[in-house]
């Protein structure tokens, strides 16, 4: 007999949002680290790089997959768009904005790494 799980609430489905955001954030933390250390001539956890890649690669799909399925849930909420009729939050767009280019930087600026 096949079972169905009943669809995720807006709370839920949030709260992984968020929980996959931040696991992300620490993945993307332990990548400058390691970045780091290669600039420095640390390569002795050089090989950590394929593992926390597969994480960051499996973390980020779920993330997608997450935001998917909230805006799901939004448009059938709202029945619409999401986001349709409201204005743009201009100033957080510029501070992710800001926060991305800013990553970019500091693994632009450690030496030897492209």
């Amino acid at each position: 007999m096949t079972t169905h799980d009943p669809p995720l609430g807006p709370d839920r489905l949030h709260a992984r949002w968020d929980r996959l955001l931040r696991q992300l954030d620490r993945y993307i933390d332990a990548v400058e680290a390691q970045i780091d250390k290669l600039a420095e001539g640390d390569f002795s956890e050089a090989g950590a790089f394929t593992k926390v890649k597969a994480a960051l690669t499996d973390t980020a799909k779920a993330l997608n997959e997450a935001e998917t399925k909230i805006d799901q849930q939004r448009q059938r909420d709202e029945g619409g768009v999401p986001g349709a009729g409201r204005p743009i939050d201009m100033d957080a767009a510029r501070d992710e904005i800001g926060r991305r280019l800013d990553r970019i930087r500091r693994a632009r600026g450690a030496e030897g790494v492209s």
